[in-house]
């Protein structure tokens, strides 16, 4: 895996990014029989397929394109 080309945004100075894309499949989503968020869905997004189709990284604060994403970056 390739390092990203910044370690930070040059905008705002967060460390964190996101991708645009595209999920498709099926998930199941648990729920508790006395109505309480506390049933667990640590693998809901297994039976799902995850597209890449932003060319870009963006920052996950500003929203500012950051850097064009490449192959060898694993993502």
């Amino acid at each position: 895996m390739k390092k990203f080309p910044i370690e930070k945004c040059p905008h705002c100075g967060n460390d964190e990014i996101y991708i645009i894309a595209r999920i498709s499949g099926t998930l199941s989503y648990n729920y508790k029989l006395d109505g309480s968020n506390d049933a667990y869905n640590g693998e809901m997004y297994e039976a799902t397929k995850l597209t890449r189709i932003s060319k870009y990284a963006y920052c996950n604060n500003c929203n500012k394109r950051l850097f064009k994403i490449t192959d060898d970056m694993d993502i």
